[in-house]
């Protein structure tokens, strides 16, 4: 074994990538993001309404991406490992040298990658990159944590899958029919999955034990294209990704169904569980959309553009995905260079008056019954996340409340209407709430509105449509 040690030198912290706050939010209308490419390409017909992706610009092509622990994103270039942090502020780890591919996070404190070079890297969150070279290996390809806490991969060159453990040691179990391995991920049965193409069954499902016993399963007849990259999804299944589109589900007695979609694909990069517990795919050469898959319905659902390369460039082509620590779907882009974020998760904003104290804000004035969350008795300047997801929640017991957009504020004073002008008539899922005549209609005690979006950066006064007048029932509301 022969191990390189690069450690993070004042030189390298003073030539990282610092890139804070020049992320840039980005409304992808789809009919006019269509994917280039040959005409029995399309785009997915499930395309979601809600289409905020925020960009990140990157000084590299980025290949795949991992959440670490220490509650950062972690992204592989040609050159550099990169930390990413989920405000955008990026530092790059020179990588002596290597091409780093497929990256995931090990035991806490560490990330492992492979390289095209044949070696496997490891990364701690302080920057710090040890490699190690595999005997018998030149075309190490996708890597995750196995249920042994030790790191295994996929080599193509040997048709192995291979073992590594945190001191660098490892093992290549050779594939009995010859295939070449792909996707490998831990199982839910305390196995390692992987999928793989050639050999006897042509293309194929397996499984290899903790000792190495390995176990090759023919994949679902007729299916068209090749097994991809894998994940273990949230019903005690696996699931994996299909060169021409779709995704298969494989139970861990190896027996694997496709699940077709009604577009075509190719090469499908990425997937995995995003924060709704159901699976995304990030599509391959001509697809510029995040798809996901409804594990109880067996059905593909909503689908999100992704903006094209910066500059006015071709259109963008997801890659590697991982859900982050903030709840939303990170996605690198094949021949662009930025990191993108879907944001997903749901922010939500409370209402209430009774029993609820109103306060003077130095910039707006009086203020009441609205609050970051559910649960504070204090009124409070809400807060929102520029491009995400929002659900208002009326917590009064016994009066009805709406939360409409009244019109925009400025940053040191909020020029609020003598009487209510806003709507209370009930504005669609994933409105924009800084839409003129938003509301989220009336709302029952105990009730909550349907879920819409914050949009781009501002300063919003909203109120009530039953209690603006009676009770000065107001609050402005900044995106950020």
């Amino acid at each position: 074994m022969t191990m390189q040690r690069y450690l993070p030198s004042s030189l390298v912290v003073a030539a990282a990538i610092l890139l804070a706050g020049c992320g840039a939010i980005r409304s992808i209308i789809p009919s006019a993001n269509a994917p280039a490419g040959p005409s029995y390409f399309s785009a997915s017909p499930f395309l979601s309404t809600k289409n905020y992706v925020i960009e990140y610009p990157v000084s590299q092509t980025p290949s795949y991406i991992a959440k670490g622990s220490d509650g950062n994103l972690w992204f592989t270039t040609a050159g550099d490992i990169n930390q990413i942090t989920t405000t955008g502020v990026q530092t790059a780890f020179p990588n002596g040298g290597g091409f780093a591919t497929h990256i995931a996070a090990g035991k806490t404190g560490f990330l492992w990658f492979t390289d095209l070079n044949g070696n496997i890297g490891e990364i701690a969150v302080n920057g710090t990159i040890t490699t190690f070279s595999v005997p018998g290996a030149s075309k190490t390809f996708d890597i995750a944590k196995g249920p042994d806490n030790n790191m295994w991969f996929s080599e193509q060159s040997a048709h192995a899958i291979g073992r590594i453990t945190p001191t660098g040691a490892s093992t290549l179990f050779v594939i009995p029919s010859g295939a070449t391995p792909s996707g490998v991920t831990a199982g839910p049965d305390g196995n390692v999955w992987f999928s793989a193409t050639g050999g006897p069954n042509v293309m194929e499902f397996g499984k290899v034990t903790t000792a190495g016993v390995v176990t090759e399963f023919p994949i679902a007849t007729g299916t068209p294209g090749t097994p991809g990259a894998m994940t273990k999804g949230p019903d005690g299944n696996l699931y994996a990704t299909d060169s021409i589109g779709g995704v298969f589900a494989v139970t861990t007695a190896g027996v694997s169904t496709y699940y077709p979609t009604s577009f075509q694909s190719n090469f499908e990069n990425g997937i995995a569980v995003g924060p709704d517990k159901q699976i995304w795919i990030s599509p391959g050469d001509s697809a510029d959309d995040l798809t996901e898959f409804n594990t109880s319905k067996l059905t593909f659902g909503k689908a999100a553009m992704v903006p094209g390369c910066p500059n006015g460039g071709s259109a963008a082509i997801p890659r590697g995905l991982a859900l982050g620590p903030d709840g939303d779907m990170w996605f690198v882009t094949e021949g662009c260079t930025y990191v993108g974020v879907y944001e997903e998760k749901i922010a939500p904003v409370g209402i209430r008056l009774t029993g609820e104290q109103p306060i003077t804000d130095p910039n707006y004035g009086f203020e009441l019954g609205y609050f970051n969350g559910t649960t504070s008795m204090t009124s409070q300047t809400v807060s929102l996340p520029a491009g995400e997801s929002v659900r208002f929640q009326n917590v009064d017991s016994t009066l009805t409340h709406t939360a409409s957009f009244l019109g925009d504020a400025t940053q040191s004073s909020a020029p609020w209407p003598p009487s209510f002008n806003g709507s209370s008539t009930q504005s669609p899922a994933n409105t924009v709430i800084s839409t003129s005549g938003f509301s989220t209609g009336p709302l029952n005690p105990g009730k909550s509105s349907l879920v819409y979006e914050t949009g781009i950066p501002g300063f919003y006064m909203f109120g009530c449509f039953f209690h603006y007048n009676p009770d000065e029932m107001r609050t402005v509301i900044i995106v950020h």
